[in-house]
């Protein structure tokens, strides 16, 4: 049986030189634009960010992730995307979108422990399973949150 479904993994560089306000902006904005459009064509995902470096995975029917993945790689805030995983999958781990700051906050340091240094985000040292493993404890983290809210 083939599967429809397609799982895309990458990090890049974050090609934006800005101060930390505007930089959260720009991500706030990213995340927005982001999560309308791939909620449309049903991707859905786990975005990862911090200064330098974006880690993403894109799940969903194979040619709409596909799309999206070519726009992000056409994307010039992205630098030097670096594909980890690309797998046909028969279901989604990630059914909405989540986001993460991947910082150096004492909160973050349970949340992102094995790919995070006190310098930041280390994707390049990161291996796949411990990136999914983050991803999915800020899926349900966010989860949990929009449940009390």
């Amino acid at each position: 049986m083939t599967s429809d479904l397609l799982r895309i993994t990458y990090f890049s560089r974050n090609a934006l030189d800005l101060c930390d306000d505007r930089m959260r902006f720009e991500i706030d904005a990213i995340l927005e634009v982001s999560q309308a459009r791939n909620a449309a064509c049903g991707v859905g995902g786990a975005l990862m960010f911090n200064r330098g470096v974006f880690v993403q995975t894109l799940e969903g029917p194979l040619q709409a992730v596909e799309d999206t993945f070519n726009r992000v790689q056409a994307d010039p805030r992205h630098d030097e995307v670096t594909v980890l995983e690309v797998t046909p999958i028969e279901a989604s781990a990630f059914q909405a979108w989540s986001m993460g700051f991947v910082g150096e906050e004492a909160q973050s340091a349970d949340l992102y422990a094995g790919i995070a240094s006190d310098s930041g985000f280390e994707a390049a040292a990161a291996t796949l399973p411990d990136i999914y493993a983050m991803m999915q404890r800020l899926a349900l983290r966010n989860e949990l949150r929009l449940r009390a809210a």
